[in-house]
């Protein structure tokens, strides 16, 4: 994302355009989870995305946030609530 921003500059509609390609690509990497967890991983990689952006790319932040979903997935999974 850093990169991105770079190369094509911090405007707004560069910064949305990187947003929706990082979702596209994210939802596209859980592809086994079917089309449905695609969008949910999709919109949840939109929302990582521009926590990202938001807190100045702060990467650690995100790990963070993502092994919290993984968390609750995974008590979700074992309690037999999903």
């Amino acid at each position: 994302m850093r990169q991105f921003v770079k190369f094509f500059g911090e405007s707004k509609i560069s910064i949305a355009l990187n947003i929706i390609l990082l979702a596209c690509f994210f939802g596209f990497m859980h592809s086994y989870q079917g089309i449905t967890g695609q969008l949910v991983t999709g919109t949840v990689g939109a929302l990582l995305a521009l926590i990202y952006y938001l807190r100045k790319y702060d990467l650690w932040f995100i790990i963070a946030v993502h092994g919290f979903f993984d968390t609750i997935a995974l008590i979700c999974i074992y309690f037999g609530l999903l």
